[in-house]
């Protein structure tokens, strides 16, 4: 009967130390919080389901703000043909 009263003690805490993960959205609010997650997960080579997610958070937070850079000299480019197009 112990063994069993055990068993579930530490299954319920085990469920809550995986249940409190952040999410990728979280980190996508919180940047400077996710670089500092993934750079230490990369030191230590975690690939907890937490170090995923602010990997991955990185990753999209990287590629928006290359997107939005690059997105606006290309768009400005794409504006002044329009512009044409319209004149003639």
């Amino acid at each position: 009967m112990m063994n069993k009263i055990k068993f579930a003690v530490f299954s319920f805490f085990l469920l809550m130390l995986t249940g409190c993960s952040k999410s990728v959205d979280y980190y996508m609010k919180h940047p400077d919080e996710a670089r500092s997650k993934a750079e230490t997960c990369r030191w230590k080579h975690n690939d907890s389901s937490e170090c995923v997610n602010a990997l991955t958070a990185v990753k999209k937070l990287d590629q928006k703000t290359f997107n939005d850079f690059f997105g606006e000299i290309f768009d400005d480019g794409d504006k002044d043909k329009n512009k044409q197009k319209n004149k003639d």
